[in-house]
Parts: structure tokens; sequence; C-alpha cells
């Protein structure tokens, strides 16, 4: 993982915020963001860190109570606190993601199935998830096993620990937009207003691409939501993706549709300025 203090920033002419971050798009075509002072020696380490981070659109991916995505309900979704309200303890997402069948797809996070021992009578779960039902019974005790059930959450279905809270989670549909392995050039740098360190990093051209064509879908999705209900606040129908590392979340920032109708180019890479745990 990255240290609990380490931003990430990436270069571009919007700004799409969150509680705890920032995504700035500047139109310039370097890739430096802010006047940052970057540190350009390669770092392997860092690099296959940032080779992990997921990124997920958010509201048509949330799984609600019925078991199928809840784009429209807030109340699963976060609304616009995504990310962060909406979320559920450990026992309540996976009871949910078990009762989900397989869905093998190009787009998974995951192929294989992760296998979680509850404890109905304390509504607790051991462990985080394992790949086998022998690993995951492994971390309950002894005296405990008589008592528990492993549930099995099939591909297709990702937890993902909520924004800034460890105990908290989300039910999504296994449909990663993004991937880490689409970010490139990744290097240490120092927001010189701030003083905090941070990480620059651009785009691949296909990952240019696919950021752009997320983000347009999303601002798209939110005008249209707008349109039907015209009297509404039109900020509440923003769309937010969600950045995702290690099966947590890191931000969840939107897209304001009427600054950015088309979408977000990154072309010249992008500013994301989030804590990652």
């Amino acid at each position: 993982m990255l240290s609990r203090g380490l931003f990430v920033v990436v270069a571009m002419v919007a700004v799409v915020a969150t509680v705890s971050g920032v995504l700035v798009l500047s139109g310039r075509g370097d890739s430096d963001s802010g006047g940052a002072s970057a540190n350009a020696a390669a770092d392997p380490a860092l690099a296959a860190k940032m080779r992990r981070l997921q990124f997920y659109d958010w509201e048509p991916n949330v799984i609600g109570p019925r078991g199928r995505p809840a784009p429209g309900d807030a109340a699963a979704t976060g609304g616009t606190n995504a990310g962060r309200t909406g979320s559920l303890s450990l026992y309540d997402a996976v009871l949910r993601a078990s009762r989900r069948p397989a869905r093998v797809e190009p787009d998974n996070g995951r192929t294989t199935s992760l296998y979680y021992v509850v404890d109905h009578k304390r509504r607790r779960v051991f462990g985080r998830g394992e790949p086998s039902r022998v690993r995951a019974l492994a971390a309950v005790p002894a005296a405990r096993r008589a008592v528990v059930r492993v549930y099995e959450v099939r591909p297709g279905t990702a937890l993902v620990g909520a924004e800034g809270s460890p105990r908290r989670w989300y039910v999504l549909e296994d449909d990663v937009a993004l991937r880490g392995t689409e970010l490139r050039n990744p290097r240490r740098a120092t927001d010189p207003i701030t003083g905090r360190p941070v990480v620059l990093f651009e785009f691949t051209e296909p990952g240019r691409v696919r950021f752009q064509q997320l983000t347009r879908t999303m601002a798209r999705r939110g005008a249209a939501s707008s349109l039907r209900r015209i009297k509404d606040d039109p900020s509440v129908h923003n769309q937010h993706f969600a950045v995702v590392l290690d099966r947590q979340i890191v931000t969840t920032p939107f897209v304001d549709f009427r600054l950015n109708p088309d979408g977000l180019d990154g072309r010249a890479g992008a500013q994301l300025s989030a804590r990652l745990p």
C-alpha cells in the first residue's frame, strides 16, 4: 500500500470536487501539475502500487437492498455524499453480496470467488475475504467453528470499503471502467501550496480514451436525470466515479455535467488529490 500520508496527483480546465479529494483538469500540454516539484527518477515500487488502482462508474454499479444496481437510490449510493454515506457493516455487505450469481466478464476486477466466515449470533465477519473456504476458516477460533457459516462472494460482485471508514462497506457490480495499468509515468512530488507529498502521473492513450468515455457517460447521465426533475437543484444529479485501491475507496469525485457536458479529456493527465490508505 501507499503510505498513509501520500496523495495522488494527476495534470487538466474543470474542477471535480469531492469531500476528501479533487480532480483538477488543466488543458496544458505538459504533464506537470500546479508547479509541483517532482523527482523524475523511476520508482518501480510506486509504479506497482499505482497499477492496483481501479476506477468504477459509481451510481450504476452500487448494489441496493434488492441485490441489483440501484442508481437512483441515494440511500444506497450516498447521493451527493457518494462513497461515504449509504454504506453497510461488513456483515450486511457480505450477506447482500453472497446472494448474487456469478458473472465473469472481461471488465471484472476479480475473476475468482472470495469466501467470508460469518457468525450470525454476533453479526460478525472473520477476516476480509479469502480465496478458499479452508483459508477463511483458518481465521476463526477453534471454539467458534461449529457455529459459523462460510459465504461465497462470486465473480462479478465486489465489496469495497467506504471512503474514510475501514468498518463500512459497499457492494458493487464489479465492472472496472479504468485500471491502474492505464496510468503511466508515476513520480513523487511535493505540492508547493500545502507541502504535502503527491504523485504525478499521466494516462496511456487507451486510458485517456477510457477516462473521457467514462466521464462523458457520467455527464450525459447527470444531464438526463436533471432534465427529468427540472425543479431540483442540478448539483444533486452530478454523477460520481470511485477510485479504489486494494478494495478500499480512495476518493469518489463527481463530474459537473453543466461545466463538462462532454466529459473530461485526460490528454495532459489529471490532478487527483486524495489521501490513499
